[in-house]
C-alpha cells in the first residue's frame, strides 16, 4: 500500500479556525474566502491527500464552497498548469467577461497563477499539477487550452475516465505500480490532448518528442554551467542550428528557456534557503554574475525582488505544507 506524501484536513482544527486553516494552506495559490451566504465560524470541511507520480503531482481533496480571486503576487507556480477533474458539485468561473459553469466530470485546465476568479461548490476532486519543464512539448497547446474559454477542443473524455479510475486505485497501488502509472499517466497527458476537434498522439513527431526530452534533461542538469549555451545544446542533440530553433519554437527560443529554467531554479534555492546563504550567491549559482540584471529579469519573470522571496520563505515553510510538497520537490 501507498501512503500520501501529503497530507491535510481541517477537522485538526476548532470549528471557528478551519476555514482560516484551509485558506491558509491553499493560499499559495490563489486568495481564497467564504461565499456571502456561509455562517462564520460553523466550520469548513477541507481535506487533501497528494501523490508523486515523478514529476506529476496529484492531489485528491474534498471541501466545502469558496470564492477565489487572483493573487497579487505572482510567484514560481506559473510553471505549473493544473488540470482539475471534479468528481462531484460544480465551478463558475469568470472568463472574457463571462462566467463559465464547469459541472462534474469535466476537466479544466489553467496556468496556476492564472487571474481568475470564480465560485466553487461543496466538491471532490482530482488535481494534477504538471510541471512546465516536463511538457515543453506541449506548452504551446497547453497553454492555449488554458487560455481558452473552458470550451471547444481540450482533452479526450478518455483522460477523465483514466483519471476517475485512478482515485480508487491509486491509494492501495504499490510502489511498482505507482512508478508505472507515472509513466502512464504522462503518456496519457500527451495522447488525449486533442485538437480541431480530433484527438492528437503528440504535438511533434517521435523524433522531435525525444529531442525535446534530451534538451530538457541536459539543461536541467547543466543551469549552473557557464558552458550551457545555444551552441552546447545543439551539440548535444546533434542538430542545426535552426532545428535547435524549431525544437524551442513554442518556448520563444533556446535563451529564453534557458533564462527561464534558471530563474525558476534561483526562486526555488532562495525559497529553501531562507537566510542561510546570500542572494548574490545563489544568482552566481545559477549562471547571472550581475546581480542588478539578476534582479531586474527576476522581478520581470515572477513580479517581485528577490528578497521579496527571501522574506517570504519563512512563511512558507511554517504555514503551508502544501507549498513547500509542491514546488519544493518538483523539477
Amino acid at each position: 500500500m501507498v501512503l500520501p506524501i501529503y497530507t491535510f484536513s481541517s477537522d485538526k482544527f476548532e470549528p471557528a479556525a478551519q476555514f482560516e486553516s484551509y485558506r491558509r494552506e491553499f493560499g499559495c495559490l490563489e486568495d481564497l474566502h467564504l461565499p456571502a451566504v456561509a455562517l462564520r465560524g460553523a466550520g469548513f470541511v477541507g481535506t487533501a491527500k497528494g501523490y508523486s507520480l515523478g514529476t506529476i503531482k496529484i492531489v485528491i481533496g474534498q471541501s466545502d464552497a469558496f470564492v477565489f480571486e487572483p493573487r497579487s503576487k505572482k510567484g514560481a507556480d506559473e510553471d505549473f498548469w493544473k488540470v482539475t477533474l471534479r468528481l462531484t458539485g460544480f465551478a463558475e468561473i469568470e472568463v472574457d467577461g463571462k462566467t463559465v459553469r464547469q459541472e462534474a466530470n469535466a476537466l479544466d485546465v489553467r496556468r496556476l497563477g492564472q487571474p481568475l476568479r470564480g465560485y466553487v461548490s461543496a466538491n471532490h476532486s482530482l488535481s494534477l499539477y504538471l510541471p512546465r519543464l516536463q511538457f515543453v512539448g506541449l506548452a504551446r497547446t497547453l497553454d492555449q487550452l488554458a487560455n481558452s474559454s473552458h470550451g471547444g477542443p481540450g482533452f479526450h473524455p478518455l483522460l477523465a475516465h483514466y483519471l476517475s479510475a485512478m482515485v480508487s486505485v491509486l491509494p492501495s497501488a504499490s510502489p511498482q505500480e505507482v512508478d508505472l502509472m507515472a509513466e502512464t499517466t504522462q503518456s496519457m497527458i500527451r495522447a488525449c490532448v486533442t485538437t480541431s476537434g480530433s484527438m492528437g498522439l503528440m504535438e511533434e513527431a517521435p523524433l522531435m518528442a525525444a529531442r525535446l526530452e534530451i534538451a530538457r534533461q541536459y539543461v536541467s542538469s547543466n543551469l549552473n554551467s557557464p558552458d550551457l549555451s545555444s551552441k552546447a545544446l545543439g551539440a548535444k542533440l546533434n542538430v542545426s542550428r535552426r532545428q535547435l530553433y524549431k525544437i524551442f519554437e513554442a518556448e520563444g527560443g533556446v535563451e529564453k528557456y534557458v533564462l527561464s529554467s534558471r530563474l525558476k531554479a534561483s526562486y526555488d534555492a532562495i525559497l529553501k534557503s531562507g537566510h542561510r546563504r546570500t542572494i548574490a550567491a545563489i544568482a552566481e549559482e545559477f549562471g547571472f554574475a550581475d546581480s542588478a540584471t539578476f534582479s531586474r529579469q527576476f522581478r520581470a519573470r515572477f513580479g517581485c525582488c528577490p528578497s521579496d522571496v527571501r522574506m517570504q520563505a519563512k512563511s512558507v515553510e511554517t504555514d503551508s505544507d502544501f507549498a513547500t510538497w509542491l514546488f519544493a520537490t518538483s523539477s
